[in-house]
């Protein structure tokens, strides 16, 4: 979801990232004393005007964050940190958001999600099935997701008898539970109690006949995963899909879900990390993943038709399209030797060309000039970050994305 509420809104997913930890820290069931509502802290009259459903659902309310922001982003033209203190402080009071927009920008710089890929020195890392958790199998160190304390060492329970799990302390999963289980040997040393960070040694996968499994766990973290709930025996637990879509998110490679497809769902605190409309989340990809991606394809749609329905856009349209046309012709006109030639000149018709040297140097120059001053127009006030033509196309598509009527390409 906030990749998709990046794509939305033209936001770099960092600084969505960022925004959503300071203003809610992922919890979607938040109500600040202002009257600021779920994970990305709408007020009601915010909502009332770009947010569809309930601010409480994640999924609604990363759709309204990319409709909102894609408009600050345009009505600002292109100012990033301008949309982000406008987001705080209102479209009429820039100003007063800076501090909040400036400590997005610099989270943003410096990543506050501190997991990292705990089997990154695995040797012959393989994924295999995943159930309640993801199952590996290799040879090498495993290391703590991220910062947290260790809860569980060893569980006869499981095959090699290994069950380390830690309760994670920062980030968007502060406060659940991870394990990884089965052949794998504990750190010596590793004890209950113990504080880990995401470059803390837990163990050594030994390359044993069951391989290991790791997931969430089951408060207080001291035997169970949390998806033997939605455990059968045979199938793919939401709890596990949305462990291997975390850890492939780190750079491991994923779980292989099972055939009888994924059974269940996840909580709220989970939303931020899979959505059940997309391809990546619990429902597997695959006919789950279509209607989201029609969804975007016809919101996008709608936007880019609206865009073009406001006045001062088609301005821009046609003094672009007229700008380049005058260009190209006095460029023409200029190279013209010998003759007489006759051309058809935009709005004014046949025009003698006589031989190079006379009258179309002095055509060829007006032409160029007349379209250097409709190029200006179609294209002045870009933002500083435009320099080259991927970078005009970025903000171009941030500009039909945002809401129609509160985006151009600059000022009128």
């Amino acid at each position: 979801m906030v990749a998709g509420a990046s794509r939305a809104s033209g936001v770099p997913v960092p600084v969505v990232a960022a925004q959503i930890d300071l203003e809610s820290a992922w919890d979607p069931s938040v109500t600040s004393p202002a009257g600021a509502e779920g994970i990305a802290q709408f007020e009601p009259g915010t909502w009332s005007e770009w947010g569809k459903g309930s601010p409480f659902v994640p999924r609604d309310a990363f759709r309204a964050y990319g409709r909102f922001m894609g408009h600050l982003l345009g009505a600002e033209q292109g100012n990033l940190r301008n949309a982000l203190a406008a987001y705080n402080a209102g479209e009429g009071n820039v100003q007063a958001g800076y501090g909040y927009a400036d400590e997005i920008l610099s989270a943003a710089a410096t990543p506050r999600v501190p997991y990292r890929n705990p089997l990154r020195d695995v040797r012959g890392l393989t994924a295999g099935r995943i159930d309640m958790g993801v199952d590996y199998g290799g040879t090498g160190p495993i290391y703590a997701l991220g910062p947290g304390v260790i809860t569980n060492v060893y569980n006869s329970g499981w095959p090699g008898g290994a069950f380390i799990s830690e309760r994670l302390t920062e980030g968007p999963l502060a406060g659940h539970y991870v394990y990884a289980a089965e052949d794998i040997a504990p750190e010596p040393g590793l004890a209950v109690g113990q504080q880990v960070t995401s470059g803390t040694q837990i163990g050594t996968l030994t390359g044993g006949p069951s391989g290991i499994e790791t997931g969430f766990a089951e408060p207080p973290g001291t035997g169970f995963a949390l998806g033997r709930s939605q455990f059968t025996g045979s199938n793919t637990t939401a709890y596990g899909k949305a462990y291997s879509d975390l850890l492939k998110g780190l750079g491991a490679p994923p779980g292989v879900v099972q055939k009888g497809g994924v059974t269940g769902d996840v909580p709220s605190w989970l939303h931020w990390l899979t959505n059940p409309f997309s391809g990546g989340g619990p429902g597997g990809g695959g006919i789950l993943g279509i209607p989201g991606d029609i969804i975007h394809f016809f919101t996008d749609a709608e936007h880019a038709i609206a865009w073009f329905f406001v006045p001062s856009h088609w301005v821009r349209i046609f003094s672009g399209i007229g700008g380049t046309v005058f260009v190209a012709w006095g460029l023409w006109a200029m190279s013209r030797t010998g003759g007489p030639y006759s051309a058809s000149v935009p709005v004014v018709g046949q025009v003698p060309v006589p031989e190079g040297g006379q009258v179309a140097p002095a055509l060829g120059i007006a032409s160029i000039t007349v379209g250097a001053v409709l190029l200006f127009v179609a294209f002045h006030n870009l933002p500083a970050d435009v320099t080259d033509f991927g970078s005009f196309v970025s903000h171009l598509q941030a500009q039909v994305k945002a809401k129609p009527g509160g985006s151009s390409l600059g000022p009128p």
